[in-house]
């Protein structure tokens, strides 16, 4: 792929700028990266590169060496595109209508919120299952949920 050397070069540009050294660190990329020339480049620069090994619709195993892949530091990354693509769902974050920087942040806490709540703390008790909820939205009342406990005149 000729567009990872030349992104490569660029992320060894800004760490020396900045006074990062990035021998021995790891690069986590996808299968679509798995090349010799991707892996070779990628030693040259002093980092291990830890990119999972795509099958090519093998219906064996590649023979040779096993190719360095820590599972751990993968599930990392797929952890974080996750939580990118969770807030892709929300148009006002994607789009960043907010102009103030601090409203936007604001806005990213509450979608989290939203999204990384159970949807049982909100339902009344007896409504059904904890996924159903039972004709109620999932915005909550205010009588009902974590919050029922405090007042308007206490906030």
């Amino acid at each position: 792929m000729v567009l990872l050397p030349k992104g490569l070069h660029a992320l060894k540009q800004v760490a020396k700028q900045v006074g990062l050294d990035l021998r021995g660190a790891y690069l986590n990329l996808d299968g679509g990266f798995d090349s010799t020339h991707n892996r070779k480049c990628i030693f040259n620069a002093g980092m291990i590169p830890n990119i999972k090994e795509n099958p090519r619709n093998r219906k064996t195993p590649k023979r040779g060496r096993k190719r360095l892949f820590n599972a751990a530091i993968h599930a990392l990354r797929t952890r974080v595109e996750r939580t990118f693509a969770w807030e892709d769902k929300f148009k006002r974050l994607l789009l960043r209508f907010e102009r103030i920087q601090q409203r936007h942040y604001g806005m990213k806490l509450l979608a989290y919120t939203l999204e990384f709540m159970p949807i049982k703390l909100w339902a009344a008790k007896g409504s059904g299952a904890p996924g159903s909820c039972a004709g109620r939205s999932r915005v909550p009342s205010p009588d009902h949920g974590p919050l029922a406990s405090t007042s308007a005149a206490g906030l």
